[in-house]
């Protein structure tokens, strides 16, 4: 005759604890049972150990998915410390192109937007924390895209009106100034393709080195988790499938009509 055998739940789902001893203590005491050894109560209690276990099953995704903390709220100082952060290393192309500058001031502005250090967003390394970053570096390259089309149609204005004074002879000052105006334009509009480029690669790191691996993650864990709650789930049909061999073992003895009544009663709410 085959011994009865639940199967142990995977030690990476459930998360150690004091308890966890225990219920393995606990359960372990069923499996040398042959079918038909145990009483009901026996039989309820390795149902109840085993429903425990279902649930201690998803403590990881819970982990993953921060069950429990407080939600982010984006008007109050996590939003508005990253925003600043984002501000700092990256500063947004529209108040530069509102400032004048000449050629070697744009180039220096360019190198500095290039320097920004990406470390400085990198903080926790959770699921949400990825999210929150990709969302500010998202809304900071539609900002950026933005402010350089604004450019771009400015320095079409300006070239268009460069031409018109060069086919008019206008005066040189106003020439030059014009020229330099649009060659200071186009300097602004490289510098904001650099920044762009910069960002767009920054997302696609963020995504690819922390967002992909915790997706990852969450799906192992979902999948491990799903598998221990049906294996938990199948020793507890295996468990009323001997509570019915109980009940036909009882009868057979002839059991009190309180001892049948309390079998049926089990079957009936198990089922």
């Amino acid at each position: 005759t085959r011994e009865y055998e639940v199967h142990v739940v995977d030690k990476k789902v459930v998360d150690g604890d004091n308890n966890d001893g225990n219920k393995a203590k606990e359960h372990a005491a069923f499996r040398t049972r042959r079918p038909g050894s145990r009483n009901p109560l026996e039989v309820a209690k390795e149902i109840q150990i085993l429903f425990q276990r279902a649930s201690d099953s998803g403590a990881q995704i819970a982990k993953i998915l921060e069950v429990g903390k407080l939600p982010h709220n984006r008007k109050h100082a996590a939003y508005q410390a990253s925003s600043k952060m984002l501000q700092v290393v990256a500063p947004s192309l529209s108040l530069v192109s509102s400032q004048p500058s000449t050629s070697k001031d744009a180039e220096s502005a360019s190198a500095a937007n290039m320097d920004f250090d990406v470390d400085l967003t990198t903080g926790g390394r959770n699921l949400s924390s990825t999210l929150q970053k990709l969302l500010l570096w998202e809304k900071k390259l539609f900002n950026e895209v933005k402010a350089e089309e604004k450019m771009r149609v400015m320095h079409d204005r300006k070239c268009r009106k460069l031409k018109r004074l060069d086919d008019r002879g206008a005066d040189f000052h106003k020439v030059d100034s014009t020229r330099t105006l649009v060659r200071n334009l186009s300097t602004k509009i490289r510098m904001a393709i650099q920044v762009v480029d910069k960002i767009s690669m920054t997302i696609n790191k963020i995504r690819d080195e922390e967002l992909w691996p915790q997706l990852k993650e969450l799906i192992q864990g979902l999948t491990r988790m799903w598998k221990s709650m049906l294996e938990c789930h199948h020793d507890q049909c295996e468990a009323i499938r001997e509570s019915r061999i109980l009940g036909s073992i009882g009868s057979r003895k002839k059991s009190s009509d309180s001892h049948l009544q309390g079998t049926k009663q089990l079957e009936h709410e198990l089922i």
